[in-house]
């Protein structure tokens, strides 16, 4: 016996919160129901709050520029509760030559040994280099190398790819993992042309990072999923996978783990794309083919608690990334209680270290004692550090971060296919149009506003 549902999500991270939030608004709460296979929902976006410390499995936040994402906080009764990150937060590093170099902006930067003297003349060259001509979907690496040279390719746009994808730069897409930079070139030719620009629109905005302040909760990232858990209430069914769906009649037949089915006209998918795979194969090939072949980066996340007096190093900043063959395997440390106050008990810091990402994809299965040891060699002559950590929690994530390859967007068109094929269906989460939680917001938005355009209340 089917049990009837206006509207179905599957998956609980925050595509899936925000989508049934908003869908269980227009609807009313009866007609929405949310699926979760795990026992909490979140995903890789969970908090663990112990001994003082604020540690974060995936993101330690978002920016407040996302005007989705504040309302969805006003409305979840958050907004007063916010926290942003430190002043001193701004200050960003980059590993080169044993060192850590700030990354300044102009005219600073050009007088900064983070490059060769050759490395900096070429960048001063990127006004004149002119728009690429060919359609083919071009890699972030090849992008930067063509405007500002190989050299702050590699030192430069390489280490951010793998901060914020853990991905390889040379294989991911401008267009669909950086789209800002390509519409920079595209709106003004130049990037310099454009920083330039948007320096002269948005008075007081850096135009040499992304916009907005990194913003948390003081009890980490989490509270956000579980107070949009708590606000849907028994809308969200947890212990519950889906094992089948078939579309029949105008209805998605929805089976689960626990024995059930539902029936429903709409069906939002915001689950790991390998998952949304295996439950579209059996309804279209090309789809289900499609999903599967989204990689993901493994990323193996290291939280670390000293006493500050075991650290000579001063802290004071976001922290560092590291480009490949600079001497460290970690991709990058995040020190966290300088970023966000109350990280970490008084007398001690937080630090978060990342290991593995596309290029390193082994270091995920780097047993415990092998990890603390590469660490070690890794940050105690870079940090100064005098003992080891106090504290430590390992967090494992095989499938960590979705990779826009060169052949997304292509896939993308297959997905957009799919959405037209199967009335009803619309695909969410960071598998499409970008991986951070404001991207999921905005992800989830649209399958509400697609779900309102194919189902208007009456």
């Amino acid at each position: 016996m089917a049990t009837d549902v206006k509207i179905l999500v599957i998956g609980g991270g925050i595509s899936g919160l925000c989508s049934a939030y908003y869908l269980s608004k227009y609807y009313k709460p009866e007609n929405v129901l949310l699926l979760e296979g795990a026992a909490r929902v979140g995903g890789t976006a969970y908090t663990d709050r112990m001994e003082g410390f604020v540690c974060e499995w995936g993101p330690n936040g978002w920016l407040d520029k996302e005007p989705k994402m504040k309302q969805w906080i006003k409305d979840l009764g958050l907004q007063d509760k916010t926290i942003t990150a430190n002043a001193n937060a701004a200050r960003r590093f980059v590993l080169r030559g044993g060192k850590l170099h700030e990354v300044k902006p102009p005219p600073g930067f050009f007088f900064s040994p983070l490059l060769s003297m050759g490395g900096r003349l070429r960048l001063l060259r990127e006004p004149f280099v002119g728009r690429r001509k060919s359609e083919q979907p071009e890699s972030v690496w090849d992008f930067a190398a063509r405007r500002i040279g190989p050299e702050a390719a590699d030192v430069l746009v390489s280490p951010m790819v793998s901060g914020i994808f853990a991905g390889d730069a040379k294989k991911l897409s401008l267009e669909h993992a950086f789209p800002r930079m390509a519409e920079m070139e595209s709106k003004y030719g130049s990037l310099f042309k454009a920083l330039n620009a948007i320096s002269k629109e948005k008075k007081g905005v850096s135009a040499m990072g992304p916009s907005g302040v990194l913003t948390s909760f003081p009890g980490g990232v989490y509270t956000l999923m579980e107070t949009a858990a708590a606000a849907l209430g028994n809308r969200v069914r947890l212990n519950t996978g889906v094992t089948k769906v078939e579309y029949q009649d105008g209805k998605y037949h929805v089976e689960t783990t626990t024995g059930e089915t539902f029936r429903s006209e709409g069906l939002v998918l915001a689950i790991p794309a390998v998952a949304a795979s295996r439950l579209m194969a059996p309804m279209d090939k090309r789809q289900g083919a499609a999903l599967a072949e989204i990689p993901y980066a493994p990323v193996l996340v290291f939280c670390t608690g000293f006493r500050r007096a075991d650290i000579e190093h001063d802290l004071n900043g976001f922290g560092f990334l590291a480009p490949r063959e600079q001497g460290v395997r970690a991709l990058g440390c995040l020190w966290t209680s300088s970023i966000f106050n109350h990280r970490a008990p008084e007398g001690y810091v937080l630090l978060t270290t990342m290991y593995g990402g596309a290029l390193d994809p082994k270091a995920v299965d780097l047993s415990d004692r092998d990890l603390i040891s590469q660490f070690t060699r890794d940050m105690t002559a870079l940090l100064k550090i005098k003992k080891q950590p106090e504290f430590g929690r390992i967090y494992r994530h095989t499938r960590a971060i979705p990779q826009y390859d060169l052949n997304h967007g292509e896939r993308m068109r297959t997905f957009d296919y799919g959405e037209r094929q199967f009335p009803g269906l619309a695909y969410a989460g960071n598998a499409f149009r970008g991986v951070g939680l404001n991207d999921c917001v905005v992800n989830a938005h649209r399958a509400v506003e697609m779900m309102k355009s194919r189902f208007p209340y009456s």
